[in-house]
């Protein structure tokens, strides 16, 4: 009797300090706070067909150019707006000026980087990737750090980023739609760091084909006339 007086002690005492400890952790837990913190998986992505201006500025310029993708079809309008590249089944080389296009010589293809952009690959690679900064490349969730959020745009910063790099991703898309990346060569008379503001604003994301159609009008030529050909007068 006594034995099972005492085995029976021995379970109770147990129970109780198992009891407690639950106690404990899950209070700890519960007054703990938590950075905020976005819960999709994955990284962030670039959707099968969009349309936007893509705008890039610093302290004293802001230079805007559109940009168009849907699939293996994408153009982009080259700085000064009097040139756009089309890429379709076959690359032109649009002169807004000279209302005319033009496929690219090898001498073109070089300096545009045509050559170096496989099917897919035009966001980190050639024209579209150096006109736009890099901008399209993408993110993984789990190195970015939640800082606000109105409805479906969230802003995060970049882990481990010094200066601090602050992204924006439309959740709806998956796309990131703003970049504000601070020069840690450049500081202002305040003694921060001047920031460099990437941007695609006006953002759709149905298009029709007609986009990257040769605007009417404009008569094709070769690569050696579009070099002798005087400009348009507008």
């Amino acid at each position: 009797m006594r034995t099972l007086y005492i085995i029976l002690l021995v379970l109770f005492t147990l129970l109780s300090v198992g009891a407690c400890r639950e106690t404990e952790t899950s209070g700890s837990i519960a007054s703990t706070p938590r950075p905020a913190r976005i819960q999709e998986p994955g990284k962030t992505s670039i959707p099968f067909a969009f349309r936007g201006i893509y705008v890039s500025s610093s302290k004293t310029l802001e230079q805007s150019i559109e940009v168009a993708v849907k699939g293996d079809k994408w153009l982009i309008q080259l700085p000064g707006g009097q040139r756009t590249v089309l890429s379709t089944d076959v690359i032109y080389l649009i002169d807004h000026e000279k209302a005319s296009y033009h496929e690219p010589d090898a001498r073109e293809r070089q300096g545009l980087g045509l050559d170096d952009i496989k099917p897919g690959e035009q966001f980190s690679n050639g024209i579209f990737a150096w006109s736009t900064d890099m901008f399209f490349r993408t993110e993984f969730y789990d190195q970015l750090e939640e800082v606000s959020r109105v409805n479906n745009m969230v802003l995060f910063s970049k882990r481990h980023s010094r200066p601090q790099e602050l992204v924006t991703v439309d959740t709806k898309s998956g796309m990131i739609t703003k970049r504000e990346v601070p020069s840690w060569k450049e500081v202002t008379e305040q003694g921060s760091f001047v920031t460099y503001m990437r941007e695609l604003r006006d953002v759709s994301y149905e298009l029709d084909d007609k986009v990257f159609n040769i605007p009417e009008g404009y008569r094709l030529i070769t690569a050696d006339e579009s070099r002798r050909t005087p400009n348009k007068k507008l």
